[in-house]
């Protein structure tokens, strides 16, 4: 028979549970609170149908270069890339298929599935194809991480360095990406394996959410995003601050792709009369300086 009257819990303690198990939906803990999984395939999963893994990343096939111009890939396999004067995406280049992008330094690494092929922003041209049937790319600090259908082994790369295998091990994966310490993470299944085999699998991307900065952009179900309005100005260009209160009206809604049609994405922008802010000392890309875009013919 159950005890009548309160239930009390000791702050501290180790009582209740400590972590989800696989047939739970439920997590409780005294440190943590309550906390529900997320729907399988749902926004907040990790095998999201945006493939940002429930939020932790930009949308897959989307990446910003160091002027934060979003470049993303359309349902032709056309890389595409924003354009502030006319607010919409023109197209870059094409290809029969791409799984991924990436953007290093100014150099877009595309993942076509039978190589990496990388092309110089500033002058619109393929410098160097690496034969790595890539099928997800992942970037930290100027690393390109290749994840490979040949053997599901994970390569790096970086401008101007060589092609390396990364000592991580092989496995099952078609999924990796890094957090904002170079913490490498690869989805199996509908969880995520870390380097150390001894470390737990992750099934919950809310577990790991501080381990990454929010991205710039977010997609609703439908597949829709809206471009904020920080990021849509012809030069100065700013990361948006996530405000969680409320979706300002401001934001630029971009008519572009039919399956992308733009919804409202919680950010803060600049009041329209105060002037752009200026960039920051450090090497950050949180703001840039005003310099023409460069146009293909």
């Amino acid at each position: 028979m159950r005890p009548q009257g309160a239930t009390f819990w000791r702050l501290g303690g180790l009582s209740g549970w400590q972590q989800r198990t696989a047939s739970a939906d439920l997590a409780v803990s005294d440190r943590q609170g309550l906390s529900l999984s997320a729907a399988p395939a749902g926004p907040l999963s990790l095998d999201s149908a945006d493939g940002s893994f429930g939020g932790l990343t930009l949308p897959r096939k989307m990446a910003f270069d160091s002027a934060l111009t979003l470049y993303l890939v359309d349902q032709t396999s056309t890389v595409r890339r924003y354009d502030p004067e006319s607010h919409t995406f023109v197209p870059f280049a094409s290809f029969v298929r791409v799984a991924n992008i990436a953007i290093v330094n100014d150099w877009l690494y595309v993942a076509t599935g039978d190589d990496v092929q990388i092309i110089d922003l500033a002058r619109s041209i393929v410098i160097d194809v690496l034969d790595v049937k890539a099928i997800d790319l992942a970037v930290h600090k100027g690393v390109v991480y290749i994840l490979s259908s040949e053997g599901r082994r994970v390569w790096r790369h970086s401008p101007y360095g060589r092609l390396e295998l990364d000592p991580v091990r092989a496995g099952e994966w078609t999924r990796i990406t890094v957090d904002k310490e170079g913490e490498l993470y690869l989805l199996h299944g509908n969880v995520l394996e870390r380097r150390d085999p001894k470390a737990p699998p992750i099934a919950d991307a809310g577990a790991i959410r501080d381990r990454f900065d929010p991205p710039a952009v977010r997609m609703d179900p439908s597949g829709r995003f809206t471009l904020a309005a920080s990021l849509a100005l012809v030069c100065g260009r700013t990361v948006p601050v996530e405000d969680r209160q409320s979706c300002l009206s401001a934001s630029r809604e971009i008519p572009a792709l039919a399956s992308r049609r733009p919804f409202c994405t919680p950010s803060r922008t600049p009041s329209p009369s105060a002037p752009p802010p200026a960039a920051p000392k450090s090497s950050s890309n949180s703001s840039t300086p005003c310099r023409p875009m460069r146009r293909r013919s």
